[in-house]
């Protein structure tokens, strides 16, 4: 991570029993954002 990356921090409730590619998921298709950039 360089100094200059961005941090997204997002409130509302997470479930955590899901592995790292559910989270992925809901990141790729609710935030319409690529899970795998340096941000």
């Amino acid at each position: 991570m360089t100094p200059s990356a961005q941090v997204y921090l997002v409130t509302g409730i997470t479930d955590m029993r899901k592995s790292i590619d559910g989270l992925s998921l809901i990141v790729g298709q609710h935030l319409e954002m690529d899970p795998f950039s340096e941000a």
